[in-house]
């Protein structure tokens, strides 16, 4: 069976913080080669994390993450310091904590979007993190 159903928990959770919001508008492109282009006028925020400090590089348009609780999407490609995320429906600002993986966003429905397993995501996390990202 899976953890949940013995009770089991996450025993790490990557979390970083919301560092800017910013309004799209429809057709305009986010990220490294304009990979995601918006559909429709969007809010989107910046989270000061990246592949340098082990989130997957390979992570796709889709992959969740939590705001505050809130789950959303990652949006445009991985920067080695930063990822952007949906915020169209979410209520978040600057400083609000957002979760890569741990107790509300499953490390393996990311290992997935990332094609890959979790144990690898893991052992990505480079240490010592930058101050506004945390893995406990």
């Amino acid at each position: 069976g899976k953890a949940a159903d013995w009770g089991l928990k996450p025993v790490m959770h990557l979390t970083t913080q919301l560092i800017a919001r910013h309004q799209v508008k429809a057709g305009e492109t986010v990220g490294y080669g304009g990979r995601y282009r918006a559909l429709r006028d969007m809010t989107i925020g910046v989270a000061a994390i990246g592949y340098g400090d082990g989130y997957p590089r390979h992570a796709r348009d889709g992959t969740p993450v939590a705001v505050d609780g809130q789950i959303t999407r990652l949006v445009g490609r991985v920067s080695m310091d930063l990822i952007t995320i949906d915020l169209t429906n979410i209520q978040a600002k600057v400083g609000s904590v957002v979760e890569c993986w741990g107790g509300t966003v499953d490390i393996n429905t990311v290992a997935n979007y990332a094609d890959t397993i979790s144990y690898e995501l893991m052992c990505q996390v480079s240490y010592p993190l930058r101050q506004t990202a945390t893995v406990i």
